[in-house]
């Protein structure tokens, strides 16, 4: 190429000097028109500010959310806590304040909420519903319907079947509506619901047990042991706060309360007789004979005099109805001081065989007769417990007994479908049965001659099995050879591992064969198993390497 063109052969080209003078005099670059220079800024509770005191970004409450033309919402002020001292053995202090982050994500529901409650109720039908957070946002207009109507009823004293999530739905609408439920009026809604429905939606038992907590401490309200002291065993298992509900109507029986829930290692939820027509017997009274029988040992017994040891200072910081789709309003922060139970010691077995006890005494009042075992009683702890059910369940005295095998007796179910009727003669009914008699004949004989078909057909079949046993195949004989020996093996190896020489010897002369020669066959069949020789001689003897001794005995009960 030539250099004319300004190609890669030129000399101009790489001429850095030539090039500038002719792109002309240089220019100077010309200073920012803004001053770029450090400054100082300070960051204060106005936010950031120039070294001027100018505001560079403004707050957070001033600023629009993108895609809104609404301020956002101001931040939550300082919360005011409250605290009382409630009257309660075990709860010492409860303090509350507002939730220290303001938020706005549920106000819908509460407007929705008081929307519903104005607008008029009808009679429908049920209408499925599930969702793990119920709202009305995600219902169709049928289920609103049936929820205001589910509602109703409940409310009128009539509860209705239904699904989980419209309990959990009114539950929420309750929390959030104090002005339409008042706090003694949402306690006892709790309650009535929660005895309602908990058998159909097990949930309840762990989350309304939280939420009826969350409810008193917030306003003051004493637990409704008479309420819940039939599922109470239910709730412990899963409440945060068990004190609360250990409080009792004076402070040995919180203590008695206390003992029951936490030293106690049987549950009868899960025994076998605990079944839905017993559940409410056994609720009733299992904890009730615990309960009178510790009142009466006190008076003998010092074990059961309550005591300050077993009880520690501690605290626990609540978020109000957790779980609960709760507003901005009513979300509480509550901090409880309390007196947390400890296990006493050497009281478990004593507690947990008082409850098994008091089990086998009702078991025996509806007829059960299977019993469990209560090695740790004494006399005078069986006497309290039958001592309670002498008076709130008696067994029927030996009169009553009398009176009612004295009774008609009721007929049985084979007596009504084939006893003789008391009817008079008639010739018609004696056609129809005779009638009846012939075709059940006939239809016997049928049965009959195709019965002594098959049955020839099997003879003949289990004919040609045997002569296939008699003259087996190649294969057959080898199988049945292979077979042997294994069993043959394994007889070896037991008595190797019993120690027994002369049945060993026994054996190998049994099966044509030398002592030796049975060994081996015994490494070989070792090796198959565990892919090792399992046997050595020691002094003379034939043992079972120790290494190998369990899985050589876990193969042999294979």
């Amino acid at each position: 190429m030539d250099g004319k063109d300004g190609s890669a052969g030129s000399e101009e080209f790489w001429d850095l000097d030539a090039g500038r003078k002719d792109a002309g005099p240089s220019r100077r670059l010309s200073r920012p028109k803004i001053d770029i220079g450090t400054v100082l800024i300070e960051l204060d509770r106005r936010g950031v500010v120039s070294s001027k005191g100018e505001p560079l970004i403004r707050r957070a409450g001033e600023m629009l959310p993108r895609g809104t033309g609404r301020p956002a919402p101001p931040a939550a002020p300082a919360a005011k806590a409250t605290s009382y001292v409630p009257d309660s053995p075990f709860i010492r202090k409860v303090t509350f304040a507002d939730w220290p982050c303001r938020y706005t994500f549920y106000a819908r529901f509460r407007e929705d909420a008081l929307r519903q409650i104005e607008r008029p109720v009808s009679p429908c039908e049920h209408v499925p519903f599930f969702s793990y957070l119920p709202q009305f946002s995600q219902m169709k207009e049928e289920q609103i319907a049936f929820y205001r109507f589910f509602r109703s009823r409940f409310l009128a004293g009539e509860p209705l079947p239904a699904d989980g999530s419209y309990v959990i739905l009114f539950l929420y609408e309750i929390i959030n509506l104090p002005e339409i439920y008042p706090p003694e009026k949402a306690l006892s809604l709790f309650c009535s619901l929660w005895k309602t429905y908990r058998s159909s939606c097990p949930k309840l038992d762990r989350c309304v047990g939280e939420w009826m907590i969350d409810l008193c401490l917030l306003n003051r309200l004493d637990c409704p042991f008479d309420e819940v002291a039939p599922f109470l065993q239910a709730i412990l298992r899963t409440c945060t706060l068990k004190e609360f509900y250990l409080s009792g109507a004076g402070k040995e029986e919180a203590w008695y309360r206390a003992l029951y829930a936490c030293d106690c290692e049987y549950n009868f939820y899960a025994g076998k007789y605990t079944d839905e027509s017993n559940r409410a017997l056994f609720e009733k009274h299992i904890p009730q004979a615990f309960l009178y029988a510790c009142r009466r040992l006190a008076q003998k017994d010092p074990r059961f005099v309550p005591r300050e040891g077993v009880f520690q200072k501690s605290a626990q910081v609540r978020d109000a109805f957790s779980a609960a789709l709760c507003a901005y309003d009513v979300k509480k922060k509550i901090e409880v001081e309390y007196l947390a139970y400890s296990h006493s010691a050497g009281m478990r077995p004593l507690v947990t065989d008082m409850v098994k006890y008091a089990e086998n005494c009702l078991r025996r009042r509806i007829g059960i007769r299977a019993k469990l075992s209560t090695l740790f009683l004494d006399a005078q702890m069986k006497a309290a417990i039958d001592a309670y059910y002498e008076e709130a369940f008696p067994l029927p005295s030996p009169a009553e007994k009398n009176a009612s095998r004295a009774k008609a007796p009721e007929k049985s179910e084979f007596e009504e479908l084939y006893m003789p009727r008391e009817k008079g003669i008639s010739l018609s009914s004696a056609l129809s049965i005779e009638e009846k008699g012939w075709k059940g004949a006939e239809e016997m004989v049928s049965d009959f001659e195709s019965f002594r078909e098959s049955r020839e057909e099997t003879a003949k079949k289990e004919e040609k099995k045997k002569k296939a046993a008699s003259n087996p195949t190649p294969q057959q004989a080898r199988k049945q050879a292979e077979d042997e020996s294994i069993l043959l093996v394994r007889r070896a190896l037991r008595l190797i591992l019993s120690g027994d020489e002369e049945g060993l010897a026994s054996l190998a002369e049994e099966g044509l064969m030398m002592k030796d020669t049975l060994i081996e066959c015994v490494n070989e069949y070792c090796y198959d198993l565990i892919g090792d020789t399992a046997l050595s001689s020691e002094n003379g003897k034939t043992v079972v390497l120790p290494e190998y001794v369990e899985e050589v005995k876990a193969c042999l009960t294979d």
